[in-house]
């Protein structure tokens, strides 16, 4: 599967993934930010895999690489700052 340029997740462009139903990468981006943290739990909010399946591999990355990026986010707020005296 061709999967074209990698975006970033501030991407001015959408890519699909799923010809099938019509879904970009931009509406997973957004089920992940809204919740998704599995495969399974994007495919209850959108439909993916429903025909050829050919998305769901990619999918599945999308979902690792937001759940990292959020990851990483959250460890960098959440971390202590030390000052010099």
């Amino acid at each position: 599967m061709c999967r074209g340029i990698r975006r970033g997740l501030g991407s001015r462009f959408d890519m699909y993934v799923c010809v099938c139903q019509k879904i970009t990468d931009r509406e997973i981006r957004q089920a992940v930010a809204d919740g998704a943290r599995s495969l399974h739990s994007l495919c209850e909010q959108l439909p993916l895999g429903g025909c050829c399946g050919r998305c769901l591999p990619y999918a599945s990355e999308l979902v690792a690489e937001h759940s990292a990026h959020q990851r990483q986010l959250s460890a960098d707020c959440c971390a202590p700052s030390f000052q010099a005296a």
